[in-house]
């Protein structure tokens, strides 16, 4: 679901180029917070949500 908003907020981003800061940096805000959630979850040995994403595809 991340994936998703963050890439959706790319396009907009691309097409509107007048929200391109503000959705990049969302987008960029987003996937930081990813990876800090993953980070996380492998210290309290829970499975990144995007891991379990990629294994039920």
């Amino acid at each position: 679901m991340a994936d998703d908003l963050a890439n959706r907020l790319r396009a907009l981003a691309n097409y509107q180029h007048d929200d391109l800061s503000i959705a990049e940096e969302a987008a960029d805000e987003i996937e930081r917070l990813r990876e800090k959630i993953c980070l996380l979850e492998s210290y309290i040995g829970c499975p990144c949500n995007s891991e379990q994403e990629n294994d039920a595809r």
